[in-house]
């Protein structure tokens, strides 16, 4: 019974440990990416990677909290995107249990199918509370679209599922290899995620 307890309460210790690092994993490559405007999001990297190796749970804590950070210091309109950070975290554990990260095609699969989830999601926000100007990188090619004819509602979407595609399933891939390199002798310490289907340990 004590090793059951020491064994549980390690195992919240190191979840307690690995929360601030994922948001800083959010909030760094997502600062990065405001700074040059590009025309992609990168910040859900620690949210994915927090659900595959500890849960849906986890990983809509460290993408709420993220953001709300993000909001505070970095990008004004990132809270209001927090619901999102929700569902990336409840469709990748839903992936990860199906085996969605076991391979490079199953991941990229993974990530269009998040694409699409997340775009969705998000182009209400952007289109009601924006007005389809957020002041990120894809906003220039939603003007751009509007300016060629589209309604603002198609240009939001289109603009925001063109990115999605390339930015979602980029975050997939970049988790897939730094899962691959990470000795499992690590990771086999977390517990709650979607490991084990994914091969990632024993």
């Amino acid at each position: 019974m004590e090793t059951q307890n020491a064994a549980t309460e390690s195992s919240k210790a190191l979840t307690l440990a690995f929360i601030p690092l994922a948001v800083g994993i959010n909030l760094g490559i997502g600062a990065l990416v405001q700074i040059l405007k590009l025309p992609i999001f990168l910040d859900s990297v620690g949210t994915i990677i927090a659900t595959v190796l500890l849960g849906w749970r986890i990983g809509s804590v460290v993408g709420v909290v993220g953001f709300i950070i993000m909001s505070l210091t970095i990008f004004p309109p990132a809270v209001y995107f927090s619901g999102t950070q929700i569902c990336i975290a409840l469709f990748t554990h839903y992936a990860g249990k199906k085996g969605g990260f076991k391979n490079l095609l199953r991941t990229s699969s993974s990530g269009f199918f998040l694409a699409i989830i997340a775009a969705f999601i998000s182009a209400p926000v952007i289109y009601y509370l924006f007005g389809g100007i957020t002041g990120n990188g894809i906003s220039t090619f939603t003007i751009y679209l509007e300016s060629i004819g589209l309604k603002k509602s198609q240009a939001v979407i289109i603009s925001g599922l063109s990115a999605e595609l390339i930015d979602k399933i980029s975050q997939c891939l970049i988790v897939f290899f730094i899962l691959k390199s990470v000795p499992k002798f690590l990771i086999e310490k977390f517990h709650g995620g979607s490991l084990k289907e994914n091969n990632f340990i024993n």
